[in-house]
């Protein structure tokens, strides 16, 4: 078996293992799905996620690496800052709700009016 070091993490068996490794498939097949579930995403798609929680940072990186363009919303600057640093994305663009509530008329402005392909969004439930 054989794998890109893009699709491995490394786990400290000293944990808790099973109670915290269970939330990984789930967040990322949801992620998955709300990306792949209608048409299959690529280089020439757009997508908004919403949020900074774990289905939309796995959202948010495996829209990466199909090289989509992405938008990603929170309401804190610093949380948009660190997924930038933390995850390399240096190019995604950002908006604050909070300070932007009418964050849509952004989202056209930064895709000249296109609009977007996909948006993820998973609050509540």
């Amino acid at each position: 078996m054989a794998s890109f070091a893009f699709f491995l993490l490394s786990w400290d068996w000293n944990q808790n293992f099973l109670k915290q490794a269970a939330c990984l498939p789930c967040a990322g097949l949801t992620a998955w799905n709300g990306l792949n579930g209608l048409n299959a995403l690529g280089k020439s798609h757009t997508v908004v996620v919403q949020g900074t929680g774990g289905v939309s940072m796995m959202a948010l990186k495996l829209a990466a690496s199909s090289g989509a363009d992405l938008i990603l919303t929170s309401s804190s600057d610093a949380k948009l800052e660190q997924v930038k640093t933390l995850y390399g994305l240096g190019s995604i663009k950002t908006i604050n709700y909070k300070t932007c509530p009418r964050w849509e008329e952004e989202v056209l402005r930064l895709t000249h009016n296109a609009g977007v392909d996909i948006t993820i969004e998973n609050g509540g439930g």
